[in-house]
């Protein structure tokens, strides 16, 4: 039972909080927010600028924090970054284009396939290599349906046939299909990592 749900756990934290309306943009491999996101984020981080600017080196109060925070949730893709990362990226000079790498970096609603992540304790982001768990993962699952083929095929005499036509490669179909999307999501998720250490290298540790 131990097993089974450490499985479904990683299913759900990895494949089920999925974005619908933004799916495709993830696939794409770079979010690009409507006119009416866009407008939403300038507003917010243009506030956030001039707040930073006129509280620098004042203690901020519980109170403004939570509001802060409360804020940044309501706000289109930035509610994916805690307040201390929009911050650090804004302090480091971060563009737009930058923070939305980020928060595509980061996962998305694939949280699985981050190829970085916020380290809490050194307030720096850290590099993973998600696009090579996608690409091992890919290989290993073609690998594995091979040798499955031959062992029930020559173990068990199951016919993957049915009137001289192999019906293995449907049955195989959608699971391919759904492996190919990891590794897209895979991969653009190393692109954005890749994008931001050429433009941004400052923000990851050292």
């Amino acid at each position: 039972m131990g097993l089974l749900t450490e499985l479904v756990q990683l299913i759900h934290s990895t494949f089920l909080p999925i974005d619908r309306k933004n799916f495709k943009k993830h696939l794409h491999g770079k979010i690009e927010p409507t006119e009416e996101e866009l407008v939403t984020i300038q507003n917010f981080l243009k506030k956030i600028l001039i707040e930073q600017s006129s509280e620098k080196n004042k203690n901020i109060s519980y109170e403004k924090q939570m509001e802060r925070q409360i804020e940044q949730k309501k706000v289109p893709y930035l509610k994916e970054l805690l307040v201390e990362e929009l911050d650090f990226l804004l302090v480091n000079g971060v563009d737009i284009d930058g923070i939305l790498d980020v928060i595509y970096a980061k996962g998305g609603w694939a949280k699985g396939f981050a190829s970085i992540r916020w380290s809490y304790s050194k307030k720096v982001y850290v590099e993973n290599k998600a696009a090579l768990r996608g690409i091992l993962g890919f290989i290993i699952y073609i690998l594995f349906s091979i040798i499955i083929y031959f062992i029930f095929d020559a173990s068990f005499g199951i016919d993957f046939n049915i009137k001289g036509v192999t019906i293995a490669p449907l049955i195989m179909l959608p699971i391919c299909i759904f492996l190919s999307l990891i590794f897209i999501l895979s991969l653009n998720t190393e692109d954005a990592r890749i994008r931001l250490k050429k433009r941004h290298g400052k923000i990851f540790s050292k």
